[in-house]
């Protein structure tokens, strides 16, 4: 089973569903199941319904579940597994309340308190919100986390359903909801006449309900449809043998592009017209479908889109009546799909191809400007009557399909052969009403006399003439100046419808002079229509100029914004390069400045040492000194005898040996000494100070 939408990886355990079974009470008679690999909350087996546990979690969904619900749903033509949490919620409230107050409640009711709007979230689904100023259900969660992974399958059947006719549920999502349709008469102005309506269980695109035709919301959103369709439409479907869902919104758009425009120049068009100008190709991503391209060198209508996404899902049916397709033997059209269609003749680039060719590129003829008012206008005036004027070109040109105008000769010389007779007729001539007129001969007469005459007349009326009924004069056959048959017509009843009357024409002389000033406005009139071709071919050109000088503007715009950004690259790289030389600098220096500053310290160390060691012997030294000095003093003041103190002296010396044996260092080297470590601080001074040497006391 294919599916149109994207689901995540159902999480369901056979656990939770048991607990369906033990914790909410559901009986065992209802047969639940995990969904199977192929399975989706879009397509489920044949007889098996979908679900999410958290319609029974936080919900409230009972089984059997409740017949209101499934009524709604079939109304909608929505499956249960398109509801959002946020939708079951409401619905549920609703009913319940309904039911303890007694009342009738229904999907009428339920929509006149909120409004269905679409998950742009999650496609394909639908959520509710309260309509202003009609909130009942107070609190209810708007938004809820992972819900769509905990999907599962039931059997519909009584113990599921009760006895509601589960048939017609949707057997797949739908994409269109009432409020769609709705949403066609308020906006898009379709009359209340017209019956639109849901498609059914087992209606498809290809086969509806007897009486009822298919379309597409798409069709009316993008493509220009409108109620009642136009007959031309119908007409192309019926001779085609296709269905209006056979087409793509593509084939649609150049079919109504095309018809509008034609009407506008007040020609007619019909299917032949229409497959000169495109290619009719079948849709291999749909089957059964068929879309159309622009035949090569006949492109008319600019910028129609190619491809449209899931304008599939937006299908519904209407009515088949005089309000939906107007006076139209709407039998004729086809009540299934075509496999085939009718092929087209031959492809050749023809006169009269050429001509209508060219009449339907004026004016405006990009898609974005069919807009709906535009259509409705045009399709409300009536057919077009007209023929295209002929335009020659070569046999070589045609088949190459390139438009090419040809410019008549102009011969200098007076023919020797007499003209055709055209017989004109002036019923608003009181004087000769029900009579016939005499011929008119053609001959061309002397251009010379009567050109600056023509050239006045012509810019004093080109102004009168509308753009969109001014007729184009073109010479046919050999290039010669005779005006065309229907081209007098025309112009006599132009004449008319501008208040002038015609000449009686009684006289050769005054034959001679209307056939003089009938070619002349002719040649006038065609000279008039090649300058606006040329000046819209040159308008069209210049566009392509300045599109083309654009983007060159562009591409050298862009050219040099990455000169410039090469260059500042390569100065922040010789930027990088010196800011690593300067500190691969520093660093070593650095490094020299530790080792003089580790030299330096221990040098200090040393000779603070040898420093306060003479310090010491100099102490020493001087106490001798000053012993020896008071010893006479002090033998005098005591009175002691020289024997008495020699003994004490020689006992003192005996004590101080001792004392020198235990105060003996072993070695003096500088190994041995407790010298302080240099720190990275001192290294890192530059000519730092001395430190000064501790005084030793005695």
């Amino acid at each position: 089973m294919c599916s149109s939408f994207t689901f995540p990886r159902p999480t369901t355990t056979t656990d939770d569903l048991e607990n369906l079974y033990k914790v909410y009470g559901i009986d065992r008679s209802v047969v639940l199941d995990l969904a199977g690999a192929h399975e989706t909350p879009e397509t489920v087996r044949e007889g098996y319904y979908g679900a999410y546990l958290s319609f029974f979690h936080s919900c409230g969904l009972i089984f059997p579940i409740p017949e209101p619900i499934l009524e709604v749903l079939a109304e909608l033509g929505l499956s249960l597994t398109q509801l959002l949490l946020n939708f079951l919620r409401h619905l549920v409230a609703f009913l319940a309340k309904a039911r303890e107050e007694g009342l009738a409640f229904g999907l009428s009711e339920f929509r006149q308190f909120v409004l269905v709007k679409r998950n742009n979230q999650n496609p394909g689904t639908f959520l509710v919100s309260p309509r202003p100023g009609r909130h009942v259900i107070e609190e209810i969660p708007y938004r809820d986390e992972k819900w769509r992974e905990q999907f599962f399958v039931f059997k519909m059947d009584r113990a599921s359903m009760g006895y509601f006719e589960f048939s017609q549920l949707p057997r797949r999502w739908g994409e269109n909801t009432a409020d769609d349709l709705e949403n066609l008469y308020k906006v898009y102005g379709v009359d209340r006449s017209v019956v639109l309506d849901l498609a059914g269980t087992h209606e498809t695109p290809e086969a509806v309900r007897e009486g009822y035709y298919g379309a597409y919301l798409s069709f009316f959103h993008s493509c220009g449809l409108i109620f009642p369709i136009p007959e031309p439409i119908l007409e192309v479907l019926a001779e085609l043998g296709l269905s209006l869902t056979q087409l793509l919104p593509n084939f649609l758009r150049h079919l109504v592009a095309f018809l509008v425009k034609a009407r506008e120049e007040g020609l007619t068009f019909g299917l032949s017209e229409f497959r000169q100008f495109v290619l009719v190709k079948r849709n291999n991503q749909n089957p059964g479908t068929f879309l159309v391209s622009p035949r090569p060198g006949r492109h008319v209508i600019e910028e129609i889109p190619y491809r449209d996404e899931k304008w599939q899902q937006q299908f519904f049916v209407f009515k088949m009546d005089r309000t939906s397709m107007g006076d139209f033997d709407f039998s004729q059209l086809p009540r299934r799909w075509a496999e085939n269609i009718v092929p087209s003749g031959s492809s050749l680039m023809s006169d009269e191809i050429h001509g209508l060719m060219r009449v339907l590129r004026r004016g405006r003829s990009n898609w974005f400007t069919f807009d709906r008012t535009r259509i409705q206008t045009v399709f409300a005036l009536p057919a077009g009557i007209d023929r295209a004027p002929l335009v020659e070109e070569s046999g070589d040109e045609a088949e190459h399909s390139q438009e090419v105008v040809v410019t008549p000769s102009v011969h200098t010389h007076r023919a020797s052969w007499k003209s055709p007779l055209i017989s004109i007729h002036d019923s608003d001539d009181e004087d000769v009403s029900g009579e016939t007129r005499p011929p008119v001969s053609l001959s061309p007469g002397s251009e010379d006399e009567t050109a600056a005459a023509t050239r006045k007349r012509f810019r004093s009326s080109k102004g009168a003439l509308p753009g969109s009924s001014r007729r184009r004069f073109i010479s046919e056959g050999d290039g010669s100046s005779f005006a065309a048959q229907s081209d007098l017509i025309f112009l006599a009843g132009h004449m008319r419808s501008m208040g002038c009357r015609l000449p009686s024409l009684a006289s050769s002389v005054e034959r001679e002079v209307y056939a003089k000033v009938a070619v002349s406005s002719s040649k006038v009139m065609e000279a008039f229509n090649e300058y606006v071709v040329t000046m819209e071919d040159h308008v069209v050109a210049s566009r392509n100029d300045k599109e083309i000088e654009s983007i060159s503007f562009e591409i050298k715009r862009l050219s040099e914004e990455l000169e410039t950004t090469k260059r500042e690259g390569k100065k922040d790289a010789e930027k990088i390069e010196a800011l690593t030389e300067d500190w691969r600098r520093v660093h070593l220096e650095n490094e020299a400045l530790k080792g003089r500053g580790l030299r330096r310290s221990k040098s200090r160390e040393i000779g603070t040492w040898v420093s306060k060691k003479k310090e010491v012997f100099a102490e020493i030294r001087l106490q001798e000194v000053t012993a020896n000095i008071d010893l006479p003093n002090e033998l005098k003041d005591r009175g002691l005898t020289v024997d008495a103190e020699l003994a004490g002296l020689k006992e003192m010396e005996g004590d101080c040996e001792g004392i020198v044996a235990l105060a003996a260092v072993p070695d003096w080297s500088i190994s041995e000494l407790d010298l302080s470590q240099v720190s990275d601080d001192l290294a890192n001074q530059v000519g730092g100070s001395s430190v000064p040497d501790d005084s030793v006391s005695s």
